[in-house]
């Protein structure tokens, strides 16, 4: 089933992408499924043919592009704490991915200390909850290392601005170290979509 914009459920007898498509392409759908919108010999609709047919889309699992369209916002999560942050409506935060929701705390810290950094400087996303992870499954040294002081420590790197909303930069693990400075895969994406003729990119 499709929870639509009226608040009306839109039942399917079977799993069909096809018709699950059609209902969000030409109706006002609501739904967190994964798939891809093609047109029937396979193409694929262009994103703003997809975006300008939704209400409202949040984006979530990598660091938001810089431009969005108006009815897009982003999150930020992990399997192991659920939905960390998120983007008040109404409020526009280009390539934020919000403040803590309730219930939540979010740090940015010096990775290899914990000090906690000012708004404004990169380092590793930790987060705390009451209801995050209790540990990994039969892995007390994973939980160990995850887990420090009650914080989460995410591996994601990014910074807080003044008001408390996140930016996500990248992957920790992903950092490319070049010349000395700081090199962010996502900040290179975001440099080569930015010219025409490049839709789609990978760092």
């Amino acid at each position: 089933w499709v929870k639509l914009a009226d608040k009306s459920i839109a039942a399917l007898r079977a799993w069909r992408t096809d018709q699950l498509r059609e209902r969000v392409l030409w109706g006002r759908a609501w739904t967190d499924t994964g798939f891809a919108f093609t047109h029937e010999d396979g193409t694929p609709y262009h994103p703003a043919q997809v975006t300008a047919r939704f209400e409202r889309i949040v984006l979530g699992g990598s660091a938001p592009p810089e431009q969005l369209p108006a009815n897009v916002s982003c999150t930020y999560g992990l399997t192991e704490t659920g939905m960390v942050t998120y983007v008040p409506p109404g409020i526009e935060k280009p390539g934020s991915c919000g403040l803590a929701s309730p219930g939540f705390e979010v740090s940015v810290v010096q990775p290899g200390t914990d000090l906690p950094l000012p708004p404004g400087e990169p380092g590793e996303i930790l987060m705390r909850s009451p209801g995050m992870m209790k540990e990994y499954w039969r892995n007390p040294e994973a939980t160990a290392q995850a887990i420090r002081d009650g914080w989460l420590h995410t591996g994601d790197l990014g910074n807080l601005d003044a008001e408390g909303y996140l930016y996500v930069a990248d992957r920790r693990d992903d950092l490319i170290v070049s010349g000395g400075e700081n090199v962010y895969p996502a900040e290179v994406e975001s440099a080569l979509l930015a010219f025409p003729g490049i839709e789609e990119c990978a760092v």
